[in-house]
Parts: structure tokens; sequence; C-alpha cells
């Protein structure tokens, strides 16, 4: 791990496919929780709709997109300390691993059942490793 955090510069070019790469890594994986909490262990992965607040059934599309914003999201973080911070991927690894676990404030305080809550943190783990992995693998 600790080449991942040498100080090699990024190469700004790489960025985006990088960010796609983790980003369909954390995808499947999502996917996969996703179909292991629906299907094998019966879940229903209730939650509220951000458009009506009704309780709703958590559908796998939304996983999908959540991901793929989390995917943007750390790819425009990672150019911008790229461009303005002395060692970006250290820094990078830093703000990563706070913005998942601030991130985990969102699924706990949703109205619903604690197996649904933990699927939902579950999730927030498996996006952050592969995109955050990629994002400093794949740029040197």
């Amino acid at each position: 791990m600790n080449h991942l955090l040498d100080d090699a510069p990024v190469h700004s070019g790489k960025i985006l496919l990088a960010a796609a790469r983790g980003g369909l890594i954390a995808i499947a994986a999502n996917l996969l929780l996703y179909l292991v909490a629906t299907s094998l262990l019966g879940l229903q992965l209730l939650v509220p709709s951000p458009a009506t607040g009704e309780i709703a059934p958590l559908p796998a599309l939304a996983m999908v997109f959540a991901t793929a914003v989390g995917a943007v999201g750390g790819a425009l973080v990672f150019a911008a300390l790229a461009r303005f911070v002395r060692r970006p991927r250290h820094t990078f690894l830093i703000v990563s691993v706070v913005f998942t676990i601030i991130s985990f404030a969102s699924p706990a305080v949703l109205p619903t059942d604690l197996a649904t809550i933990l699927v939902l943190e579950i999730a927030h783990v498996l996006a952050a490793i592969p995109i955050t992995w990629t994002l400093l693998r794949d740029t040197r």
C-alpha cells in the first residue's frame, strides 16, 4: 500500500478512466450486495423515497446511481488535490476515509430497520474501497 501513497506525480489524464474503473467495480460489488440482501436474505430494504417521502423498497438502480455519484465525486476531489496539494495521494486517502466515515450518518438516521441500515453502511464501504484504490493505483 505504501507505493500507492508515494509522491509519484498524478497523471491527471488518467483520473477519469481510473474513476470509471473503480466505479464499475464498486457498482458490481454493490449490486451483488443488493442481490444477496434481497434475494438470499429476503430483506426488503425499505427506505423513504426522496421525491415523496413514502417508505418503499430501495430500487437496485438507486444503488447504481449513488455509487456512480461517489465515483465522480472521488475523481473531482482527487483532481483538485492533485492540482493544489503537495502530497495528493496521501491527502486523498485521508479525505476518502474521513468522508466514508461521515457518510455512515445518512443511512444511520433513516427511519428503517437495522438490517437495511447495515446493508447501506456496507454499500458505502464497498463503494469507497475500489474507487479510492483505483484512483491511487491507476493515476501513476
